[in-house]
């Protein structure tokens, strides 16, 4: 480990100068809200406003966004059982990029020098819930007759608690990463 900054009020040591390496050296994903990332339709996700994430030298301050398959890094449309990776990109201008990929290093076109991963998710098979996590019918009754039927085909958030990966179905559940 080295030594990034140091405290010198005549700013002769080159040390002393706050440069945006040297922020984002220090900086990681400073979200307002831990749910930062939110399934808002079946294929769809919303990333919230104010979250500040660092992406090689450059630092983007979020606006609310709506991402889904037109973000796709390459394809266009979602493929059922897959994992999906979502990334905020550098692409040398003045707003990031939002990018969606199967791959799980960095997305094409980009590198891990200019692009960050920032959540993800599964598209597959989900089971409509209630807020209490108990699967409905379409009448929208918990445990009711033909709540078994009751599935569509979507986005499934990957939530990590513990360090233990899983999934929970459902639509505007947040995303915990």
């Amino acid at each position: 480990m080295s030594r990034l900054m140091v405290n010198d009020p005549t700013m002769t040591n080159p040390l002393a100068l706050l440069t945006m390496d040297k922020i984002s050296a220090i900086s990681d994903i400073v979200a307002p809200v831990n749910e930062y990332i939110k399934a808002t339709g079946d294929a769809e996700i919303t990333i919230s406003a104010g979250c500040v994430i660092a992406v090689g030298s450059s630092i983007f301050k979020t606006q609310t966004t709506t991402i889904g398959a037109g973000n796709l890094d390459s394809g266009a449309a979602f493929s059922v059982g897959k994992d999906y990776y979502v990334y905020i990109c550098d692409n040398n201008t003045d707003t990031e990029a939002y990018l969606i990929s199967l791959n799980s290093t960095f997305p094409a076109g980009y590198s891990a020098a200019n692009s960050r991963k920032i959540g993800g998710f599964h598209y597959g098979q989900c089971r409509r819930v209630d807020s209490m996590m108990r699967p409905i019918n379409l009448s929208g009754v918990a445990y009711g007759t033909g709540w078994e039927s009751n599935v569509f085909i979507g986005i499934v958030l990957g939530v990590v608690l513990g360090g233990v990966p899983f999934f929970i179905p459902g639509v505007g559940l947040p995303v915990k990463l």
